[in-house]
């Protein structure tokens, strides 16, 4: 029927129009977390960490500790393989004469072999790092704190991995209700200085 007909468009309406204030919701929630991560940059807010310094004294032993593992960890630079000449494992068949003849290293066993001093690894490994972004960040933080924490630990990862290019390639990315992936560092162009690291902590 007619009004039936009608009845379905003005629901469609509604429905378009709620869509719409969702989008814009969630446009003004990312604009919201953005200020707010500001300023904790500046050090505006009087409830923040403020400056990016001072951020980076209230880690900096974190940051030492990340350090240590980060350097600590090297890319395997061969894979398991076939060891000859050992005492135990699996008996090696161009080692049955040397047996018979009363050898010892007749055997051969799977493992990782001793590399070389000096030795690094070829490729760099790659790190992503997904912040949470959306609005609930600012909106709870005089409550717990908790954006001041995120920006406390993407501190933490700048600094850990600031000089280590050729171990690893790391990108940042923010998550939130308006988008999947909010890019603040990409794979291959790691911030250098402080101003750019600060940079990334105020997106």
């Amino acid at each position: 029927s007619a009004l039936s007909g009608d009845k379905t468009a003005e629901e469609e309406l509604e429905a378009q129009a709620k869509a719409l204030e969702d989008k814009a919701k969630q446009i003004s929630d990312r604009l919201n977390t953005n200020e707010k991560l500001r300023e904790i940059s500046r050090g505006g807010d009087v409830r923040t960490l403020g400056s990016y310094d001072e951020m980076l004294r209230g880690v900096a032993r974190q940051v030492q500790e990340l350090r240590i593992v980060f350097d600590a960890t090297e890319a395997k630079e061969k894979e398991r393989e076939w060891m000859a000449n050992q005492t135990s494992g699996d008996l090696d068949d161009n080692k049955l004469i040397d047996g018979v003849t009363g050898e010892r290293l007749i055997y051969r066993r799977r493992g990782t072999p001793d590399k070389p001093m000096g030795l690094f690894q070829r490729k760099p490994k790659r790190l992503m790092f997904v912040v949470d972004v959306s609005a609930s960040m600012s909106r709870f933080n005089a409550e717990d704190g908790r954006l001041d924490r995120m920006a406390q630990t993407v501190v933490m990862v700048l600094e850990a991995l600031n000089g280590r290019d050729h171990k690893f390639e790391y990108a940042i990315v923010g998550h939130s209700g308006a988008s999947e992936a909010i890019p603040f560092v990409d794979f291959g162009r790691p911030p250098t200085s402080k101003i750019e690291r600060s940079r990334v902590v105020s997106e």
